[in-house]
């Protein structure tokens, strides 16, 4: 499904992927995607599209279909389209 990763610095190191990441309120608000070693930055899944998805693979299951024998489910893409403007540091520095 389109998502936007959030990104930000810090310092995960590999093989925590899936782990979950805490705002400073303590609470989960994503899970770690991945990032690159060497880098201060990583990329995270959104908590509300992880909820999303597992809603719809929880909606498609008979319960009394045992997991084992469970075809699986598809989960809808939805359409974005997002043009990114660059502006350049000095102009963004200008509006603030």
């Amino acid at each position: 499904f389109n998502t936007f990763y959030l990104q930000a610095a810090s310092g995960t190191k590999g093989g925590s992927s899936g782990s979950p990441v805490i705002d400073c309120q303590g609470r989960a608000v994503g899970l770690n995607a991945g990032g690159k070693n060497k880098a201060a930055s990583a990329y995270y899944l959104p908590l509300d599209r992880v909820v999303r998805a597992l809603k719809l693979i929880q909606a498609s299951k008979d319960p009394e279909t045992p997991w084992s024998s469970w075809g699986g489910v598809t989960i809808p893409r939805g359409d974005l389209q997002t043009v990114f403007v660059f502006k350049g540091f000095d102009e963004v520095q200008r509006l603030g």
